[in-house]
């Protein structure tokens, strides 16, 4: 019962670990930069101890260039 994420999704910056997710805004949907908490990993999947919950939309691919809010397409 746990909420697992490619280690490759997890970024760090001063504040911690955090992944981008996407969500609604203005009936479009952005990027939103989500701290996360990570537990254990293995063979290059992290488990998410906090901040991510089941049905999360993790974004996946280009995540390296975004910035918070932005408009993305999918």
């Amino acid at each position: 019962n746990s909420v697992l994420v490619p280690m490759n999704v997890i970024q760090n910056d001063n504040s911690g670990s955090y992944v981008y997710v996407t969500r609604s805004k203005d009936q479009y949907h952005a990027a939103f930069k989500q701290p996360v908490v990570i537990g254990n990993s293995y063979n290059g999947i992290a488990e998410i101890l906090n901040g991510l919950k089941d049905g999360d939309k993790v974004i996946s691919a280009g995540f390296q260039e975004l910035v918070d809010g932005e408009y993305v397409r999918f």
